[in-house]
C-alpha cells in the first residue's frame, strides 16, 4: 500500500485563485480611482505603486493559511491569481480607468 502524496486540487485551492484574482483588481480599481479622482492627477500617479508588491505577498500569505500551510499549492494559487488580476485590469480597469476620467 503506497501513499498518494500528490497535491490535490480542490475548492479552497479554486476558492483562493478567484477571490485572490477579483481583491488583486478591486485593489487596483481602488488605487486607480484614489490617484485620479481624489488627489492631483497626474502629479501623484506613482504614490501607490508600492500596493502592486505588497499584494502578490499578503495573497500568498493569506493563501498559505487557507490552505493548511500546503506552500506548493499556495504558490501556485497565488500565481494564477495575480495573472487572472492582470488580465481583469487589462481587459476591465483600462475601461475603469477612462470611464473616471483618466488618461493616457
Amino acid at each position: 500500500m503506497s501513499a498518494d502524496h500528490r497535491p490535490r486540487f480542490g475548492i479552497r485551492f479554486v476558492l483562493c485563485g478567484v477571490i485572490g484574482a477579483v481583491a488583486g483588481f478591486a485593489l487596483w480599481c481602488g488605487a486607480d480611482y484614489i490617484l485620479v479622482r481624489l488627489v492631483p492627477y497626474p502629479d501623484h500617479i506613482h504614490d501607490l505603486d508600492l500596493a502592486i508588491f505588497v499584494y502578490p505577498i499578503v495573497l500568498f500569505i493569506t493563501t498559505a493559511r487557507v490552505l493548511h500551510w500546503k506552500i506548493d499549492l499556495a504558490i501556485v494559487a497565488t500565481f494564477l491569481a495575480y495573472i487572472a488580476a492582470a488580465t481583469m485590469i487589462w481587459f476591465l480597469g483600462i475601461p475603469f480607468h477612462f470611464y473616471i476620467g483618466g488618461g493616457l
